[in-house]
């Protein structure tokens, strides 16, 4: 169900801000800035319902965010240099929970 808008379906869209932001999270989080995107509000959006499919977002096709670790330094350096410029952060090095 893409929506024209960068094949981005309805159900991602609703769901990107569907759960509560939170101060300080443990546990892994999103390294883009301005991202709230994180274990907790992932855990909290697999039980919350997806309209599209009227499902939990568990057991929806559409999907919940996933999250990623960055290569390893010394198993793929080059990998992990494309993904910090990619984050476009300023002096950036991801630590574990990234």
């Amino acid at each position: 169900m893409a929506s024209g808008v960068s094949g981005t379906s309805k159900c991602e869209k609703a769901h990107i801000h569907a759960a509560p932001a939170y101060k300080k999270s443990s546990g892994h989080h999103c390294a883009v800035f301005g991202c709230e995107n994180n274990q907790r509000n992932r855990k909290i959006s697999l039980s919350t319902v997806c309209e599209d499919d009227n499902t939990t977002w568990e057991s929806c096709r559409c999907g919940v965010f996933r999250l990623h670790r960055f290569p390893s330094a010394t198993k793929n350096d080059e990998l992990r240099r494309q993904w910090i410029i990619a984050i476009n952060r300023k002096n950036y090095e991801p630590n574990k929970s990234v």
